[in-house]
């Protein structure tokens, strides 16, 4: 019963598409269409469609090892061309900016294990989302992974919605 159900319905649709009702599912989008939309790549490289482009190309790296910042900047640097070449098979992405959040100092103990932050502008958005969205790391051993000096980092916005329930009160 239910292959003759489907048979029915597959006749009906390409009856409407033999009689123009409805457009083929192979025909391109219209021109006005097709100009709004913009290509990004995904984990493997293939080519997927997003409407409208994201306004942030800033990104915050979390549980940074604390070392000196020029240190910081060119391991941030290496680790990024690393993931652009083993995940993506491009070169590294341009990065504008590279901000330490702590300042260079003496620190305690808690301090060195809690880490730093660091703050990465990329002169290309879809960069950015890639590197926040796009990675589907699952497990901590996995080559997408962001990591430097054996910590694995945890990847945001930098700009994040705040946390309203601790503003309830």
């Amino acid at each position: 019963r239910g292959s003759c159900a489907a048979g029915v319905s597959r006749a009906i649709l390409e009856g409407k598409m033999v009689a123009g009702a409805m457009p083929a599912p192979d025909v391109a989008p219209p021109a006005a269409e097709a100009a709004s939309l913009t290509d990004v790549g995904d984990v493997a490289g293939r080519p997927t469609r997003q409407t409208t482009p994201p306004t942030s190309r800033r990104v915050r790296l979390q549980n940074v090892p604390v070392q000196p910042h020029e240190q910081l900047k060119t391991a941030v640097r290496a680790e990024l061309a690393r993931l652009w070449r083993v995940a993506l098979s491009r070169p590294p992405p341009v990065v504008e900016d590279i901000h330490v959040a702590q300042a260079e100092g003496t620190r305690t103990y808690a301090q060195m294990l809690a880490g730093t932050e660091i703050t990465v502008e990329f002169t290309e958005w879809e960069d950015a989302s890639w590197l926040v969205d796009g990675r589907n790391a699952r497990a901590w051993s996995q080559v997408l992974d962001v990591s430097i000096g054996s910590r694995i980092l945890r990847v945001q916005w930098a700009t994040c919605v705040p946390d309203w329930r601790r503003l309830a009160y």
